[in-house]
């Protein structure tokens, strides 16, 4: 984290992390990795973080494309 953190240039403190999962609106272990992959894009891509919107079937499409297109480059 220390690395990321002074590679873009933000202060990274514990502090700022919120371990609440009650706002993510899943009901299986590998909806909540969807969910995880959701926020790591959203503040990859500096985008806003709205669990209101947020349709796990969607993200897991949207993964499991990205999965296959990096296999489909791989055999290239």
């Amino acid at each position: 984290m220390d690395l990321a953190s002074h590679i873009i240039d933000i202060n990274f403190s514990e502090d700022q992390i919120d371990g609440g999962v009650e706002g993510v609106c899943v009901g299986r272990d590998e909806d909540m990795l969807v969910a995880m992959c959701h926020v790591a894009e959203c503040l990859t891509f500096n985008r806003r973080i709205d669990f209101e919107v947020f349709n796990v079937a969607q993200e897991r499409l949207r993964i499991v494309d990205a999965f296959i297109s990096l296999l489909t480059l791989e055999q290239q």
